[in-house]
C-alpha cells in the first residue's frame, strides 16, 4: 500500500485538487490529510477550514484526517504525523511525504521503482527541490483552475545567500522508517540503503500569498520555536526589495541509475 501524510494550511486549501490528482496518479492508495490552524485564529475559523478542506477531499472519495489546533512547530507536526505513521501504516508500506505545495517527479514509473526497491532491500528514495517561479520570477496569483505546472514554469535555485538552508528531501520512505521535521533527512537509527536517481521535488510556494503567509514566523513566539526564523526574513527582505525572486536557471542534471548505502 502506498500512503500519503500532509498537513496543510487554510491558505493552501485550494491546492488540494491538483494535489490530490498528481499523486492519485503516481498511485497513492490511502491519502491522510489534514488541516492545521493556529489557535488564536479562533473557532469560526477552525471550522471554516474543516468545511473547506472537506468539500475539496470529498471530491475524490477522501476523508479529511485530523484537524490539527496548535501554534506551528514542525516538531509539532512531526509528532501529528508520527501518530499518523503508527496508526495507519503497516511497515511494508510505503509513505509518500509530501508538503501541499510540493510535486514529485520520480525517476521512472513509481510503481515499477517501488517493486525494484523492494527487491534490493532499499528503504527510501532521496530527493532535491526544485523552485518553480512565474516565467518573469515574480510573485504569480495562482489560478485554481490552470495546472501549476504551466503558471510556474521557470526552475530556480534559491541563493544560499538568500536562504542558506537544505534542498535534500526524502520524498518516499518505507513505512517503518521515521524522518525528520521538514522531511529532509530519515531519523531512523542504523544504516539506510537508497535508490541512487533523485526524485525531483517541484516546490510551488512562490506566489502571491508568499509574504503574508511567511509574515508569521517573524512574530516573537514562532522565533522562540523555530529558530530558522531568519530564513523567512531573508526571504522577506528580498521579496520586498525586488518586487520578485531572482531565480538561476537550473539546468537538468543527468542522474544514474542504481544503489547507494
Amino acid at each position: 500500500m502506498i500512503h500519503l501524510i500532509c498537513t496543510l494550511e487554510p491558505a493552501r486549501i485550494s491546492f488540494i485538487p491538483q494535489f490530490v490528482e498528481h499523486y492519485s496518479l503516481l498511485g497513492v492508495g490511502t491519502f491522510h490529510l489534514s488541516v492545521q490552524v493556529e489557535p488564536e485564529a479562533g473557532g469560526a475559523a477552525v471550522n471554516c477550514a474543516e468545511a473547506a478542506a472537506v468539500s475539496e477531499l470529498s471530491r475524490y472519495g477522501i476523508r479529511l484526517a485530523g484537524t490539527l489546533v496548535e501554534p506551528f512547530s514542525s516538531f509539532a507536526l512531526r509528532a501529528h504525523h508520527d501518530r499518523i505513521q503508527d496508526a495507519k501504516t503497516r511497515p511494508s508500506d510505503w509513505i509518500i511525504w509530501a508538503d501541499i505545495d510540493e510535486f514529485h517527479v520520480y525517476p521512472g514509473d513509481f510503481k515499477s521503482l517501488l517493486q525494484f526497491a523492494e527487491s534490493m532491500n532499499i528503504d527510501y528514495f532521496h530527493g532535491r527541490l526544485v523552485e518553480r517561479a512565474a516565467a518573469d520570477g515574480k510573485l504569480k496569483n495562482f489560478d485554481p483552475a490552470q495546472p501549476l505546472w504551466t503558471q510556474y514554469p521557470r526552475r530556480f535555485e534559491l541563493s544560499d545567500t538568500i536562504v542558506p538552508g537544505i534542498s535534500r528531501k526524502v520524498p518516499c520512505a518505507r513505512a517503518n522508517i521515521r524522518v525528520n521535521p521538514g522531511h529532509h533527512f530519515p531519523a531512523s537509527a542504523g544504516p539506510l540503503r537508497y535508490y541512487a536517481d533523485a526524485v525531483e521535488v517541484h516546490h510551488f510556494k512562490w506566489d502571491d500569498s508568499v509574504v503574508q503567509r511567511l509574515s508569521r514566523r517573524l512574530q516573537p513566539d514562532f522565533r522562540e520555536r523555530c529558530p530558522w526564523w531568519v530564513e523567512s526574513r531573508n526571504v522577506i527582505d528580498y521579496i520586498e526589495r525586488n518586487g520578485f525572486i531572482t531565480p538561476e536557471i537550473d539546468d537538468d542534471v543527468p542522474l544514474r541509475r542504481g544503489v547507494s548505502l
